[in-house]
């Protein structure tokens, strides 16, 4: 994959464009009419285009078709399609049951993957990529609530275990398939400015650092849990 050009935002700071009602509006216009049907876009996802692949996916006005084509990619694990994916299927059901055991379990193996290819980059494993996309998608969500008028405050404690317990579900069926998988390439997170590791050894790196997200997991769930605080004991 060509380098991107000295002034391209990262994949993360583009993300943020979500957030901006402007921005969202004039990229929207621009592609009028094309969205998911943008003769480009499988190719665009295939090179790791991501940003090009979000303007396709910000701009489809047909949000069936948007979740069904999130949907299909999901087992590919492309990063922000993951994230998409979450803000998606909440924005169909606007629910506290979907955002507790569907949405944010999403964004928790989302942030896994940022990670593990991360793990693929000796600056960019510092880079806290996955709480910044985590953070920019959270406040899709908040956005969403707003609109919705859903008050997820009541609702908190009775979702609170479920929801945990759901995380480690999802990101352990991602690190599973993560492992038998051709995973996308993880130059994405190299920003313009962030060198990479050899592409022979991403497969060794990813899978390592899956490994070992996998036996943190397996100890939080023969963990005990402490009743005030909601943390496992290790």
């Amino acid at each position: 994959m060509s380098a991107a050009p000295l002034n391209s935002p990262s994949v993360t700071q583009f993300c943020k464009q979500s957030l901006d009602p402007v921005a969202m509006s004039v990229l929207i216009q621009k592609n009028k009419g094309v969205g998911l049907s943008d003769p480009a876009l499988e190719d665009n996802l295939r090179k790791g285009d991501y940003k090009k692949v979000l303007e396709a996916v910000w701009s489809e006005r047909d949000r069936s078709r948007r979740l069904e084509w999130l949907q299909s990619k999901f087992a590919e694990l492309h990063v922000v399609l993951m994230f998409e994916l979450a803000i998606a299927l909440f924005a169909m059901t606007p629910t506290a049951q979907v955002l507790f055991l569907t949405s944010i379990p999403l964004f928790r193996a989302a942030a896994f993957r940022a990670l593990q290819d991360a793990a693929c980059s000796p600056e960019a494993v510092n880079d806290n990529i996955d709480v910044q996309l985590y953070f920019t998608y959270q406040q899709r969500i908040t956005a969403l609530k707003a609109k919705h008028q859903l008050d997820t405050s009541e609702t908190f404690s009775h979702y609170e275990q479920q929801k945990d317990l759901a995380g480690i579900a999802k990101m352990m069926e991602v690190i599973q398939l993560s492992l038998t998988i051709d995973l996308p390439s993880p130059d994405w997170v190299s920003g313009h400015n962030s060198s990479m590791h050899p592409p022979s050894q991403y497969k060794q790196r990813r899978d390592e650092y899956a490994q070992q997200t996998l036996k943190c997991l397996v100890i939080q769930l023969n963990g005990e849990r402490d009743p005030a605080t909601g943390v496992f004991a290790l």
